[in-house]
């Protein structure tokens, strides 16, 4: 089940750089795409992949064990849409955010995407941080590199970039979502 919803993504964004006229980067993506195919499968355990089915569940809650219907606050959730609300958003956000972005070795917007779109779906734990606002709008915040993103499930990525306050903006947006109806 991971195995086909990564190679499903990984198409999706294939195709998104195909829309562009990124044909090299749709290239190295199909590439990607076929080395997983010709991978053997392994059965794990049937406890194993129902373990890995919550793990990777958008609509579970690793807290309560239970499947709640919507985004998890602290699980990995999966976007339907793989990109910004749209190609402005896109746009705007790297010719505002971009130079910050530099340092870490991401030149393009399409790499920018890419590290907002792996931290929006990315579980809580070790530097990363996240809970779900009343809106139900997936919230992550990474202490290591310091990228805050905001995301929807159904619309995609709202905003990333690097808070200049770093964890303390992290800690009072969250502390103020939490107030007025969030999830922890």
């Amino acid at each position: 089940m991971i195995i086909y919803e990564n190679l499903q993504r990984m198409l999706y964004i294939a195709d998104i750089y195909r829309r562009d006229g990124n044909y090299y980067k749709t290239c190295e993506l199909l590439i990607k795409v076929a080395k997983e195919l010709a991978k053997p499968i392994d059965f794990p355990s049937m406890s194993a992949i129902i373990e890995e089915e919550k793990r990777y569940n958008h609509n579970h809650d690793p807290n309560t064990g239970r499947f709640t219907g919507g985004p998890s606050p602290t699980g990995a959730n999966v976007l339907e849409v793989q990109g910004f609300y749209s190609k402005a958003k896109l746009n705007n956000h790297w010719s505002k955010h971009g130079s910050l972005y530099r340092k870490d070795g991401i030149y393009t917007k399409e790499d920018f995407l890419e590290r907002a779109l792996t931290l929006a779906q990315s579980p809580v734990g070790g530097s990363i941080k996240g809970h779900l606002t009343k809106e139900g709008h997936i919230v992550r915040y990474d202490e290591k590199t310091n990228d805050f993103v905001k995301a929807n499930v159904k619309k995609g990525i709202i905003t990333m970039f690097k808070p200049k306050d770093g964890k303390l903006y992290y800690e009072d947006k969250r502390k103020g979502d939490l107030e007025h109806g969030g999830k922890n």
